[in-house]
């Protein structure tokens, strides 16, 4: 369900969090309270489930301020969960050393926040994807029936876990083999 609150400006500049990532909003995260509430409404009477649009009225509310402090800590929580296993080994059997781990800086990995779920080859329609240079995800999304809302914060996380195991040459084809936010070691 599209839950677009910015209006999608291509052309928008790309701005810089305090860590040092460049993101691009396009505009996505450039809106006001009215806008929010009137999202909220369109929600409760497509039948999203209340719990849902509470959810999606907090995360929204925050989000124009708080999105790059959002992308700064997810970063900071994956990289600690990474560096706690430094010598382990990926199921790939590489192993995680501390010296690959440090070339993961935030000025080498750009976010590009996307309106809606969006097609990745081989034709999967995503809400997220990592690459070893970029994240794309979405800002926000609901599913089909309402149940569950997508948040850039919590993908941002996911998709920054998969990232760095990308770069430590770890990519599986099959998504439910990614590292995301789970402890990379176990």
């Amino acid at each position: 369900m599209d839950v677009r609150l910015g209006a999608y400006d291509p052309m928008a500049p790309a701005k810089v969090t305090p860590l040092g990532f460049l993101y691009f909003s396009f505009g996505l995260d450039d809106y006001g309270p009215k806008r929010v509430m009137k999202t909220a409404r369109r929600l409760t009477a497509a039948g999203v489930l209340p719990a849902v649009v509470s959810e999606f009225e907090a995360y929204a509310a925050a989000l124009p301020v708080e999105l790059p402090n959002w992308i700064d800590s997810a970063y900071q929580a994956r990289m600690g969960e990474w560096r706690a296993c430094i010598g382990a080994r990926l199921p790939n059997g590489r192993e995680i050393t501390g010296s690959a781990l440090a070339r993961i800086l935030p000025r080498s990995i750009r976010l590009i926040f996307h309106p809606a779920p969006f097609t990745v080859p081989p034709g999967r329609l995503v809400a997220g994807c990592a690459y070893s240079d970029r994240i794309e995800l979405v800002m926000a999304a609901i599913s089909d029936g309402g149940t569950w809302l997508r948040r850039a914060d919590r993908l941002a996380e996911w998709e920054l876990g998969n990232l760095i195991a990308r770069r430590l040459g770890f990519a599986p084809a099959d998504a439910n083999l990614e590292i995301g936010n789970k402890r990379p070691c176990v």
